[in-house]
């Protein structure tokens, strides 16, 4: 209960009070004085004890109030520190995630540099596996080309040598040697 309530509860025993001790000032100009006298001031005590334990549970009540409405505020006062210990979570979340983002931003930067990059390395790659693959093709041909040359050659020197064994043996004349010799070497 507020404390106005319980000054109007407070006033209220008084009026009822100050009734009962006019009635009790009417009763004593009566006759059966006495008898009245008894039931009057039973009555009066029971209207006060009730006031009064009125009174009491009315002051009780209010200290639980109290207590409670410490209780509350103790509450409210953990739950301001929660809130804002919260909103000071919240604050380090958004930065942290606008520089998320521009670690992202630059990431994609990073991300289009390295793809160039990439293709560019790619093309090098590609036009040197074609000029080597060309390359070796003109060496492979020449390389041909030569083997040949240097196998005819060789033939040409090992017939000679042979000629030069007929000769040395006396199977061939010096004429028909030079002669054999000019037609391996191309000499007509």
């Amino acid at each position: 209960m507020k404390i106005r309530d319980q000054f109007k509860v407070l006033r209220l025993c008084l009026v009822v009070f100050g009734l009962l001790s006019f009635c009790e000032a009417n009763s004593q100009g009566s006759t059966n004085m006495k008898a009245d006298k008894g039931v009057y001031y039973s009555r009066t005590r029971m209207v006060i004890d009730s006031l009064s334990t009125e009174l009491e549970s009315s002051l009780k009540a209010r200290e639980s109030l109290k207590i409670q409405n410490e209780k509350l505020k103790d509450k409210l006062s953990s739950v301001e520190i929660e809130k804002n210990q919260l909103l000071e979570d919240k604050s380090k979340l958004s930065s942290d995630l606008e520089e998320a983002l521009g670690d992202n931003l630059q990431s994609s930067h990073t991300n289009s540099i390295l793809f160039i990059f990439n293709i560019i390395v790619g093309i090098l790659l590609l036009v040197a596996i074609i000029w080597m693959f060309l390359r070796k093709k003109s060496d492979a041909n020449r390389f041909t080309v030569n083997d040949s040359i240097t196998e005819e050659s060789d033939n040409r020197f090992a017939r000679i040598e042979r000629l030069g064994n007929l000769r040395d043996k006396g199977l061939l004349t010096e004429e028909e040697f030079v002669f054999q010799k000019r037609q391996i070497l191309g000499d007509k």
